[in-house]
């Protein structure tokens, strides 16, 4: 089952996502400094890296997709609220004025 997530959890998401992205490279850094000189300790941890690529990669996609959405509905939406907004400017004027 999956979730789908609100554009406040999807923000708080990404917040949260790129402090915690800043502590991973450090432990994979420090990983990478102690597996020196040990072929398996390297090729689990370049699986590891490979795996985390790979995840990210796919929140970029996600967050490609989300403002793909956000795009389509604001280049609707700013029209719209323009013509409404002009409408009443009109209206409110014509009234007080004319």
């Amino acid at each position: 089952m999956s979730h789908t997530m609100l554009p406040g959890e999807v923000a708080s998401f990404f917040a949260t996502h790129e402090d915690k992205s800043k502590t991973r490279a450090a432990e994979f850094q420090k990983a990478l400094d102690a597996a020196a000189g040990d072929p398996k300790a390297l090729e689990a941890l370049n699986l590891l890296v490979e795996t985390q690529l790979k995840i990210e990669d796919f929140i970029i996609r996600f967050r490609e997709a989300e403002h793909a959405k956000i795009s389509l509905w604001t280049s609707r939406f700013i029209p719209l609220a323009a013509a409404i907004a002009g409408a009443l400017v009109t209206l409110i004027v014509k009234h007080f004025i004319g």
